[in-house]
């Protein structure tokens, strides 16, 4: 502040080159974007450092394609000048941009640009860390998520080895959202809970935010909606606090979810609509698919079979063209539900079969057993008993537990006139009716 006051600009680009790094790492962007925007802007042109730490806030803040923008030309002039260190992070902050936007190959390429950069540097071996932390999160957006837990889990060592509490404190959180993914849930709230006990330590609202969405996630997977919904509402005040409109949306669409679930459609339709015009802002991608698939579901319950059909249609041309990615196959799970429910059950088969290979692949658990159950209903509309049989097993196996079977329930009560039918059939009774 003393800087900003006494017009010393060239001493204040200094300090939010040194500081910018710590700043968005404790989580104070506000601080951040108060110093940058008393830069003046031509300095930027001068200073690609400076440039990159504008394109980090934009990537939290602003707009992804934004943030693009600036780290494209902050990259190609550290690229031929240096150094090395600043080029690397600036490649990061690129990756997390490219994916934000969909461009998960561009998103890789840096990331895996940044290991060979830094690869014979103990210098260097936080940004090793965070390469292989880019690594994960875009493996674990394809639905690849045992490599995902792997880049995670080398990523944590190192940070681990250079004993950087926050980071390690973040990629525990990483960590737990793979392993909820793949239904270790025990696994996931011990990787939660010890991050956010660092979090609340030192105050970060930007990270207890983004840690209490993913508790609240977990929370409704095991059914318990009410402490769900109280987690997610205090990660929403703590994304206000911090300015963080991405994180706010996400946990938006969280809540809807779980709305969803209680068949409160217009909460569901408020939140997912807030979600939305918030997105209108930040352009993030995946968002854009989640909010079509939950508009798309609502549609449906709401009698509105054609305005559900339109939803599916339009976000078909959002998704990554990967026929295995984990989005197309959340796609292939609504599509072929639609499907199921206006009597086209033998063209649904294929899209619920895609589906459950990819989930079944990366061990996505509640997904999994959606699209086994979803299956097994039609494999008995179309008269194939004894293909149903098999699905049934599985979706039985996993509702014997506790903590796995609140996604079966949700998914079993949207289609019980069918399972009611699959009741009276000798060969079906015994798994249905445990359900």
């Amino acid at each position: 502040r003393l800087l900003q006051r006494t017009g010393n600009q060239e001493a204040l680009a200094d300090l939010v080159e040194k500081a910018g790094s710590t700043l968005i790492a404790n989580g104070r962007l506000n601080l951040l974007n108060e110093w940058l925007e008393a830069v003046p802007p031509d300095l930027f042109q001068q200073r690609p450092i400076l440039m990159s730490v504008q394109g980090a806030v934009a990537i939290m803040k602003k707009t992804p394609r934004e943030s693009l923008e600036l780290l494209n030309r902050a990259s190609e002039m550290l690229r031929e000048n240096g150094p090395l260190a600043e080029y690397a992070r600036t490649l990061l902050r690129r990756s997390n941009a490219t994916r934000m936007l969909g461009l998960i190959k561009e998103s890789q390429e840096d990331a895996e640009e940044v290991l060979r950069l830094t690869k014979n540097s103990v210098d260097l071996l936080n940004l090793q860390a965070e390469a292989h932390r880019s690594m994960g999160s875009n493996y674990q957006m394809q639905g690849l998520a045992s490599d995902a837990l792997q880049s995670f889990e080398r990523s944590l060592k190192i940070y681990q080895q250079l004993n950087d509490r926050h980071n390690t404190a973040v990629l525990l959180m990483e960590t737990g959202m793979v392993l909820m993914s793949l239904g270790d849930y025990a696994g996931a709230e011990s990787s939660y809970t010890l991050a956010l006990s660092h979090w609340q330590t030192v105050g970060n609202y930007v990270w207890q935010s983004n840690l209490l969405n993913n508790l609240g996630v977990l929370q409704h997977l095991r059914g318990n909606y009410e402490s769900a919904l109280t987690t997610l509402e205090k990660a929403i005040e703590y994304a206000h606090l911090s300015s963080m409109s991405r994180a706010e949306a996400y946990e938006l669409v969280s809540i809807g979810d779980i709305y969803h679930d209680l068949d409160a459609f217009e909460e569901a339709a408020e939140a997912y609509s807030r979600a939305r015009n918030i997105n209108k802002e930040i352009n993030d991608h995946s968002l854009a698919i989640y909010l079509d698939l939950g508009e798309a579901h609502i549609a449906l319950h709401r009698d509105n079979p054609e305005r559900a059909r339109s939803i599916l249609v339009d976000c078909e041309l959002k998704l990554p063209a990967d026929e295995e990615s984990y989005l197309r196959s959340l796609w292939n799970l609504a599509n072929g539900f639609w499907l199921l429910k206006h009597g086209q059950s033998e063209a649904s088969i294929s899209l619920f079969e895609k589906a459950l290979k990819v989930f079944s692949k990366e061990g996505y658990l509640s997904e999994s057993a959606r699209a086994h159950l979803f299956l097994a209903a039609a494999k008995y509309e179309t008269k194939k008993l004894d293909e149903s049989l098999p699905h049934l097993n599985q979706v039985a196996q996993t509702f014997r537990n506790p903590d796995t079977r609140s996604p079966i329930i949700t998914a079993g009560r949207e289609i019980i006139p069918t399972l009611k039918r699959m009741n009276a059939e000798t060969r079906l009774h015994g798994q249905v009716d445990e359900l």
